[in-house]
């Protein structure tokens, strides 16, 4: 009797031993698929960041110095120290005082000021330059400056990107330049976008000179 229940003893035993093996093996095999997978996922994330990498190249160095940029050929600063000098006059006017700013330096302010307005007012507004009245510049986060504007007692705005590179909102230096007007106090409406101005220009004139926002009251 004792020799059949020892060799009852030894069949489960080898059952479970074999049991817990194939849970193993099976352990194992799932390691093995998810280790295989996070190495691809490493790898494809490698040739992202070199593809991310070129994708920046291309947009602060290639778009940024094309005729895309209507700012072409002046500092990157320049809306910048045009805001700088509307919003913070005072600051740079101490700032010649105490020496930390040459003449040179402080006269380069108010020279942005006014280049920027004028080449946005003739680049998007052509022959309506004159009816137009500049308003406000508002910057933007690190993405750019809307350069705001009215016309018949109309605010428009124009959104000038400034090419910015990084991984959260390089898409804004994709998007271009952008036209709005003001729809209500906290409301913006939208009139066009692109990357070429040529084409944003010419939907803001049309927009302007026929008073659409009138027919979206």
């Amino acid at each position: 009797m004792s020799l059949v229940f020892d060799g009852l003893d030894a069949y489960f035993e080898n059952q479970e031993k074999k049991e817990k093996q194939e849970l193993l093996d099976k352990i194992k095999k799932a390691q093995d698929r998810l280790n295989n997978k996070d190495k691809a996922i490493e790898e494809l994330q490698y040739e992202r960041n070199l593809i991310f990498g070129n994708l920046c190249s291309i947009i602060s160095n290639d778009l940024k110095n094309s005729v895309f940029n209507i700012f072409r050929g002046f500092t990157s600063d320049i809306c910048w120290k045009a805001w700088r000098w509307y919003h913070y006059k005072d600051n740079v006017d101490e700032g010649l005082a105490n020496g930390k700013l040459t003449k040179d330096e402080y006269d380069k302010y108010k020279s942005c000021f006014d280049l920027t307005i004028g080449h946005i007012s003739d680049c998007f507004f052509g022959k309506l330059k004159d009816e137009v009245k500049f308003k406000e510049i508002i910057r933007n986060w690190t993405v750019g400056y809307d350069y705001r504007y009215t016309y018949k007692g109309q605010e428009i705005s124009i959104f000038i990107p400034i090419f910015h590179v990084d991984i959260k909102d390089y898409c804004y230096a994709l998007d271009g330049y952008r036209a709005g007007y003001k729809e209500s106090e906290y409301v913006r409406g939208y009139i066009a976008s692109s990357l070429d101005y040529k084409e944003v220009a010419e939907k803001v004139q049309d927009w302007l000179i026929n008073e659409k926002w009138k027919k979206q009251e």
